[in-house]
């Protein structure tokens, strides 16, 4: 059924769950959709936004590949922030991924998560 869904059903179905999902129904629909692994960058997204807020361990690699590899702030900036405003578990791996990725994003992107403070001010461009 999955399959034949088209990317707009994929994103309703998935924008609509509630944002705190656990953990044990996020490894689920990963394992039955490939949402961590798709090549679709908005269903994507939308999976690892899931994830982030459930801090969901599993979806971590996907989540680091996904921020080194998609440059568009509109996917980048809210998941960044999102891990960013978690001090405990959210930040270590925004702060980690950030540096790595930072060189890699466009300036505009880059002023706006300089501000989250991830990273020391000569690193920062500061």
């Amino acid at each position: 059924m999955w399959q034949r869904w088209t990317t707009d059903e994929k994103l309703r179905f998935l924008t609509r769950l509630d944002k705190k999902q656990p953990n044990l129904r996020l490894a689920s629909l990963d394992r039955a959709y490939g949402l961590a692994a798709t090549g679709n960058n908005e269903v994507r997204f939308a999976f690892l936004t899931l994830a982030v807020a459930a801090r969901h361990d599993p979806a971590i690699p996907a989540l680091e590949q996904f921020l080194l590899m998609q440059g568009r702030r509109k996917f980048v900036r809210p998941l960044i922030t999102a891990l960013a405003a978690d001090t405990q578990w959210g930040r270590p791996i925004a702060t980690r991924v950030y540096a790595r990725a930072r060189p890699l994003y466009h300036p505009v992107t880059t002023r706006d998560l300089d501000k989250l403070k991830l990273l020391p001010p000569n690193e920062a461009g500061s």
